[in-house]
């Protein structure tokens, strides 16, 4: 019987000193913190700075792409609505990025809902690629991810036909790569 108990109590011990879930977990909220450290402008500059790239020549990541690595505790901790908040409401844009992206792996039609809400908004970030960055809108850099890698993400043509609705609709259409893209491919068929 004591046994029995000493299991229970064990049980119970070990249970109630598990990690904490979500955005009050330690580890979350010091890999939130690394990212605005790691992101904050350059040089006295007013944007920060994400790397887009995950990996950079090998399959393995990259120290310089830490981003990725913190975004991926935070996803480990955080359910779709913790992201989604994080995603939207968060004061950094660079945090703001990592867990759109963390929530287009987790819920991409939730992602998607993200896109069109925010399709219109003037925050900037230097987005870089390779060794090489340009400002560029935030909301821009999400259509890049969600109509670049539709499968990927598992992106119904429903979600994607959305999104392209609202960069149409927008009126910061001109300054989305996706949207000139699209020109290019339709100045190119015409021609033909």
């Amino acid at each position: 019987m004591y046994r029995i108990l000493f299991i229970l109590f064990f049980i119970i011990l070990c249970g109630c000193q598990n990690d904490k879930d979500g955005l009050s977990n330690p580890v979350v909220i010091n890999s939130i913190d690394s990212i605005c450290i790691l992101c904050e402008p350059i040089r006295s500059g007013s944007f920060e700075h994400v790397w887009l790239d995950e990996r950079y020549l090998t399959d393995e990541r990259n120290p310089r792409f830490e981003q990725w690595i913190y975004g991926d505790s935070i996803a480990k901790y955080c359910n779709v609505e913790e992201l989604t908040e994080l995603a939207t409401k968060h004061k950094s844009m660079a945090v703001r990025f990592v867990a759109f992206k963390m929530l287009l792996r987790k819920d991409s039609h939730r992602a998607i809902k993200i896109v069109i809400d925010d399709i219109d908004s003037n925050d900037s970030i230097i987005a870089t690629h390779l060794d090489e960055g340009f400002p560029r809108l935030l909301s821009g850099l999400r259509v890049g991810y969600v109509q670049g890698d539709r499968k990927i993400y598992n992106i119904s043509v429903a979600d994607s036909l959305a999104v392209v609705d609202a960069v149409l609709k927008s009126k910061n259409k001109s300054k989305f790569y996706f949207y000139s893209s699209m020109e290019l491919r339709d100045k190119i068929r015409s021609s033909q």
